[in-house]
């Protein structure tokens, strides 16, 4: 069952684990709105690193008609998809008299493992706005009684990213809108169910043609001052 890590955090009673766990929270918006399947496990007997999944291609549709009339037809559509996972992280090795010394101010086994979570978010980050894929997700908003509910009737975004921005305290991804071809933002807090959704990202050349700060000018202008930070990826 697909879980976040909040929720994968609940069942650990390993102390580490649960550090770990906090850190990656705390370092990246994407790996918190981010769900885990745990559905491959190597080594337990057949198992393989290559993930199957079903993905909504076209929702249904919905529609007001009149008095002795009929509504238009409408069906789901929905498509197999497959991906092969990868395995990432990193290692460390230090001296036992090293690991068994903490003198108040320095916990080498500690900065070690902080260190190599930050790098591992790091290379989550690069990998998720540089890497030629495109990635999938549910946007959420609030109704009028400020319930959270989910965007376009709950219909995945197909969204291709390009750059990762921060303004007025909130991360910002910027990408290519495969349904209305079109360069779009979401705020990363919004986006729930974060996965891929297959190999060659798409609008390029929309957004090599881009003129960031013309951009961020008009859509960010309802905030003060004007973005702090923007991440491009490179535009083969």
């Amino acid at each position: 069952m697909p879980i976040t890590l909040a929720q994968a955090k609940v069942g650990m009673a390993n102390h580490v684990d649960q550090q770990v766990i906090d850190q990656f929270r705390r370092g990246s918006m994407l790996l918190e709105a981010l769900t885990f399947d745990n559905s491959v496990s190597p080594g337990t007997g057949g198992s393989t690193l290559t993930y199957g999944y079903t993905q909504l291609k076209t929702p249904a549709g919905a529609d007001f008609r009149d008095i002795n009339t009929d509504y238009t037809d409408t069906v789901a559509d929905r498509e197999t998809k497959s991906v092969d996972l990868k395995i990432f992280g990193g290692t460390f090795k230090i001296d036992r008299v090293l690991a068994g010394t903490a003198n108040g101010q320095i916990n080498e086994v500690q900065f070690q493992l902080e260190e190599h979570i930050k790098a591992t978010t790091n290379l989550f980050h690069y990998t998720a706005i540089n890497g030629d894929k495109r990635i999938r997700f549910h946007y959420t908003g609030y109704d009028g009684h400020g319930r959270r509910v989910l965007r376009r009737g709950g219909a995945w975004y197909d969204v291709s990213p390009y750059a990762l921005l921060w303004d007025d305290e909130n991360y910002y991804l910027i990408g290519y809108d495969s349904t209305f071809s079109e360069i779009r933002h979401f705020r990363v807090d919004k986006i729930s169910d974060l996965c891929t959704a297959g190999d060659g990202r798409e609008g390029g050349k929309a957004f090599a043609a881009l003129d960031m700060s013309a951009y961020t000018s008009a859509h960010f202008g309802m905030f003060s001052g004007t973005p702090d930070a923007a991440i491009r990826s490179p535009v083969p």
